[in-house]
């Protein structure tokens, strides 16, 4: 459970609970980030799918390595390489940002 933005009854309040002024603060600068950007949803994305890539490298039936010519070769560090090469690869602005920008 996250933690609650309630004042703590008492002094000896448990962990979860976080007094007022905390909670503000906490608010304030959660405001203060703004909406996720693109990039920064492709960051999440490209993550997301190297924890796949990951999971899914040797699993039951093989897993995505047996599609290459050596499966052996391929390690945890190959999805890694493949991912952060994709991640350059990507446009930092969607496609149709920059057309409007012209």
């Amino acid at each position: 459970c996250p933690p609650t933005c309630s004042p703590s009854p008492s002094s000896a309040s448990s962990n979860r609970t976080i007094d007022a002024e905390h909670c503000s603060v906490l608010v304030r600068e959660n405001e203060a980030l703004g909406k996720l950007r693109f990039a920064e949803i492709v960051v999440m994305c490209h993550g997301g799918v190297l924890v796949l890539l990951w999971f899914t490298r040797t699993s039951i039936g093989g897993g995505w390595s047996q599609l290459l010519p050596e499966p052996g070769y391929v390690t945890d560090g190959t999805a890694a390489i493949l991912v952060s090469l994709s991640m350059f690869l990507w446009p930092a602005e969607p496609w149709w940002k920059r057309e409007e920008e012209r």
